[in-house]
């Protein structure tokens, strides 16, 4: 590596919030995953799960790895990060439909409080989060 890109490396930490995020998301969809490709396996295969984890793990790359800390010093790598924040994470985290399994990863008592108040609004119809607008 070149000099520019040693000292970026040299100063790097880890940023513990948007790595937690990660996790934690990450954590909540694979239990949520478990409990719907239980009841529904041929709606949630195994390639869902592999398609949301992949969209994971391209956000860690360019959010939590030492490949961000040159996103400030080298315009290659900033706009590598534009494009795989833009381009390449959000299909493969929408492939992989989150919306059921991060709901039913909630428990029941927490999910009644949170995202039925917010089904049974009139603000928010029940289409629009049943089936996004991409």
């Amino acid at each position: 590596m070149g000099q520019l890109a040693d000292a970026a490396v040299a100063t790097w930490r880890f940023p513990w919030w948007t790595g937690l995020a990660l996790l934690l998301t990450a954590a909540l969809y694979l239990r949520g995953f478990v409990r719907v490709h239980g009841q529904m396996p041929t709606r949630f295969p195994l390639s869902r799960l592999a398609l949301y984890l992949a969209g994971i793990i391209a956000l860690a790359v360019v959010l939590v790895s030492p490949f961000a800390a040159l996103d400030d010093r080298l315009l290659i790598t900033h706009m590598i990060q534009h494009l795989v924040l833009l381009i390449i994470a959000p299909p493969l985290l929408l492939l992989g439909a989150p919306q059921t399994p991060i709901a039913r990863a909630i428990p029941p008592p927490i999910s009644k409080k949170t995202i039925g108040l917010v089904a049974k609004s009139r603000a928010c119809p029940r289409l629009l989060l049943a089936r996004p607008i991409p």
